[in-house]
């Protein structure tokens, strides 16, 4: 009901805009140096009315590629998230099953955009600790250290498990 009063309310305030343009056309005349243009005063309104709308259209396409510009950086930035966790639950699983080498691969691409990159480090230490590697374990606890400085507990416990392990108890106690 409402929209056929307002199509109606249009149509009436058209017929009437229309029967005074009748009456009087009006008259416009833009003139700049030696140019000059004349119109009916209906058309001129009507033209300055497109104008308008034409540049809100504009302004609202290129507002609509900044916000899917917007969107896209925001599904990209979800999507390296998502992989690096994925990365990082793969290499825990290989970490489980013994697969030292793959474990300390994946844990390691996945920590580039993780939310805890002290896991990361400290899984990989132990898949290069079993692995007899111990230069890229201490390398792995260094990088812990350096990206979360205050978490000397975790860090500590495990750099002495991974000694004890390797038979190293004094240095391990040390820890």
């Amino acid at each position: 009901m409402r929209r056929f009063i307002f199509i109606l309310i249009v149509l009436i305030a058209s017929v009437w805009v229309g029967l005074k343009i009748a009456a009087d056309p009006g008259y416009a005349i833009f003139s700049y140096r030696f140019w000059s243009v004349e119109m009916p005063l209906w058309f001129a309104v009507l033209a300055f009315m497109l104008i308008v709308f034409s540049i809100y259209l504009l302004l609202l396409f290129f507002e609509s590629i900044d916000f899917s510009f917007y969107r896209f950086k925001s599904w990209l930035r979800w999507r390296r998230k998502n992989k690096a966790y994925s990365k990082t639950n793969r290499g825990l699983i290989e970490l489980i099953e013994a697969r030292w080498r793959s474990a300390e691969y994946y844990v390691l691409e996945g920590v580039a955009q993780s939310d805890a990159p002290l896991v990361n480090y400290l899984a990989a230490a132990k898949a290069a600790d079993e692995q007899g590697a111990f230069e890229r374990r201490d390398n792995h606890l260094r990088k812990a250290h350096d990206c979360s400085p205050r978490a000397e507990i975790p860090i500590g416990l495990t750099q002495a498990q991974l000694q004890i392990n390797q038979g190293q108890v004094e240095q391990a106690l040390a820890t």
